[in-house]
């Protein structure tokens, strides 16, 4: 039986409403697969659920513990030309007494990418967010987690975990 915080997971629904979702995806050997948008993603394990019909591409929340993930594709001409940092920013909106632990910037294979940690509060909810942007041929790809700082380290090495296993896949058309 979940024993979720209210004002915690009315926190979910307004980090997702940050993002908006245009196709959906599907899993399959526990990987995420959004074709259109140009991405995979292994799942982590089976003590996330995803949620169905979310606004971001995908959105899971822990099944105990008050934390969540998504992961989102933003496939707009405007976003790819804006500065990385500028493109990040959209993903802590709304978060008040925000205060930066962390932020990098990385190029590797997969492109460039923004990394951002920082703690806040939502809806009067202490949050730890964890937030991936990398900007990609054609999309700007989000990978975020939102905790309580309870469940922050723990929940933090499943969304590493999900983060080295995020893959770029390709498309004909986009």
């Amino acid at each position: 039986m979940r024993s979720y915080s209210r004002p915690f997971w009315f926190c979910l629904p307004a980090v997702a409403i940050l993002l908006t979702s245009c196709a959906a995806g599907r899993v399959g050997g526990g990987t995420y697969v959004n074709e259109t948008k140009g991405f995979a993603v292994q799942l982590p394990s089976e003590v996330w659920d995803r949620e169905i019909g979310s606004e971001p591409d995908l959105l899971l929340r822990h099944r105990s513990r008050y934390a969540g993930m998504l992961v989102h594709a933003t496939c707009d001409q405007t976003l790819l030309h804006r500065p990385l940092e500028i493109a990040a920013r959209h993903l802590f909106f709304g978060i008040k007494e925000r205060e930066i632990l962390r932020h990098d910037r990385r190029t590797d294979n997969q492109g460039e990418a923004v990394e951002m940690v920082l703690k806040g509060e939502l809806g009067g909810q202490k949050l730890l967010l964890h937030g991936y942007t990398l900007k990609g041929p054609g999309c700007v790809y989000d990978l975020v987690l939102f905790a309580s700082p309870e469940a922050y380290a723990e929940a933090n090495r499943e969304f590493e975990s999900l983060v080295r296993q995020f893959r770029l896949v390709q498309e004909e058309k986009r």
